[in-house]
């Protein structure tokens, strides 16, 4: 077998990607063997205290959930008294956003 495919020219190239799968598949088995391991000790520590065949029991934290700061001061913030939108003053005042338009050019003669 070997001998016909060296003769075909598929001798030293086949090996090398057997063997490049075959480390690839136990590198793979063994990555999810220690993902599991892990996962299965995870489980252990989080279920240790209990009883066997009894299920954890999640419970909300006793403590309230927004509590009023010590410090009241808070940070300055700047122009809070300022409104962005004074329908008052934009009466009276021209906004000028373009410049002037320009003046045409006599008629030629």
């Amino acid at each position: 077998m070997s001998a016909d495919l060296a003769e075909h020219g598929y001798g030293e190239g086949l090996r090398r990607r057997l063997r490049r799968r075959l480390v690839l598949a136990a590198v793979a088995v063994g990555v999810a063997m220690a993902s599991a391991g892990a996962l299965w000790w995870a489980q252990k520590l989080m279920t240790a205290d209990l009883p066997p065949g009894e299920a954890p029991l999640l419970r909300a934290d006793g403590r309230p959930f927004k509590i009023r700061p010590q410090d009241r001061g808070g940070m300055a913030v700047p122009n809070v008294d300022r409104l962005i939108y004074e329908p008052g003053a934009a009466k009276n005042t021209v906004e000028h956003l373009l410049p002037p338009p320009e003046e045409p050019l006599p008629p030629s003669a």
